[in-house]
């Protein structure tokens, strides 16, 4: 039964992950339509992270305090009639920018979600290989092969990206619907207390805060890049859906291929140093990327960029779960991700105005001075990242 569960749990992720990738790239496109202002195209970016960040307390408060499987199932439902509202009008930016909502106020939800979910469904030393699984998975869907398709079916067919997320997100449901135990959890979250425990206990553990500032930062690199991305190679092509999809397919490869090295080489050096080899990975990105702003130098920048995010991510997820106890994990997870979310917000809104007022080649000169900047303020204090279960310092 519990192998029964685990297959429909990570299925039902690979779905949802499919259905993500093709409103990855279905968004921008659809936006490109819309408009070609930097600020209003960085908006559905914009949204969709503030959706995250506004939501990411009550998923953490309802996923201690409720049912998990309950919250999530509500929560996708509320996703696939969200993005089936785009079915039934022509593409305009009110109606692009309440879908970016939902989708990325069930996005927190879901993910959160998927992190409780499986410390009951994994035993704890399965959680490293876990993470790694769901993790290349969520990449090589998201940034991958749901780019790839989307971007070359939108070119023929446009409306059958929107179809075939809808039924990614429909089998999604159908498949999670197997994972009937809820996780053990002795010590429900009972009152509000928990919510000043959880906030005490990420403030006086040093190593988790000195996680989630830079990650913080991380993520605002990240999202400023992002945000834009395809406006940059709408100016550049005249048929932007492929390329758009291959530089996103550029940036899951390296994802992918960093997270499934991280685990085996945070088995040989020390965890410190491995975070800031992925913090030095992504500013290399940067640097490829301001060297030459083209098309090919986008494709091996976002790989770069990838494998920082990728080995940075396996290792921050797995620590997290290690380090924050199991009755308060679902708050004390979403203050750390809220300061993330907040990030990409920060991070959206300043690449649509740096692109607008300064051009596409200083947000690339921006995103390299805030890559180094995190890269030499992490050396100083990476001894501080002490193992979890290994007990040693980076």
């Amino acid at each position: 039964m519990a192998n029964r569960q685990q297959r429909s749990f990570v299925i039902s992720a690979a779905l949802d992950n499919l259905g993500d990738g093709l409103m990855t790239v279905l968004f921008p496109l659809m936006m490109l339509a819309v408009t070609q202002d930097p600020r209003l195209f960085s908006l559905i970016y914009l949204t969709k992270s503030a959706a995250s960040a506004v939501f990411s307390l009550l998923a953490g408060h309802l996923l201690d305090v409720a049912p998990p499987l309950r919250v999530t199932r509500a929560v996708r439902w509320v996703r696939l009639i969200g993005v089936g509202m785009l079915m039934m009008a022509e593409p305009a930016l009110p109606g692009l920018l309440l879908c970016a909502f939902i989708v990325g106020a069930s996005e927190v939800f879901l993910e959160n979600a998927t992190q409780t979910l499986t410390l009951g469904l994994y035993p704890a030393h399965a959680l490293a290989g876990i993470n790694r699984t769901l993790q290349s998975l969520e990449y090589f869907l998201v940034f991958f092969a749901g780019p790839l398709a989307g971007a070359a079916l939108y070119d023929q067919r446009p409306a059958w990206v929107l179809y075939l997320a809808v039924l990614a997100y429909g089998l999604s449901m159908w498949m999670f619907r197997n994972v009937a135990s809820p996780p053990p959890c002795t010590h429900r979250a009972a009152g509000g207390h928990h919510w000043s425990e959880g906030a005490r206990y990420l403030a006086g553990h040093r190593p988790l805060r000195l996680l989630c500032t830079y990650a913080a930062g991380f993520c605002t690199l990240l999202a400023s890049l992002m945000a834009v991305l395809p406006l940059i190679i709408a100016s550049q092509v005249e048929q932007p859906a492929l390329p758009t999809g291959l530089v996103y397919a550029a940036n899951a490869a390296g994802f992918v291929l960093a997270s499934c090295l991280a685990p085996g080489l945070a088995r040989r050096l020390a965890v410190g140093d491995l975070l800031l080899g992925s913090l030095l990975m992504a500013t290399a990105g940067s640097a490829v990327m301001v060297a030459s702003s083209k098309v090919p130098g986008l494709l091996l920048g976002m790989f770069l960029l990838g494998a920082g995010m990728g080995a940075w991510a396996c290792i921050a997820v797995t620590w997290r779960q290690r380090l924050i106890p199991r009755p308060i994990f679902s708050r004390v997870n979403a203050l750390y991700r809220l300061s993330s979310w907040l990030g990409l917000c920060l991070g959206g809104y300043l690449g649509g105005a740096v692109y607008r007022h300064l051009g596409y080649p200083a947000l690339l000169m921006g995103t390299l001075a805030v890559g180094a900047t995190l890269a030499l303020a992490f050396y100083r204090v990476r001894a501080a990242m002490v193992d979890p279960e290994h007990g040693t310092a980076g």
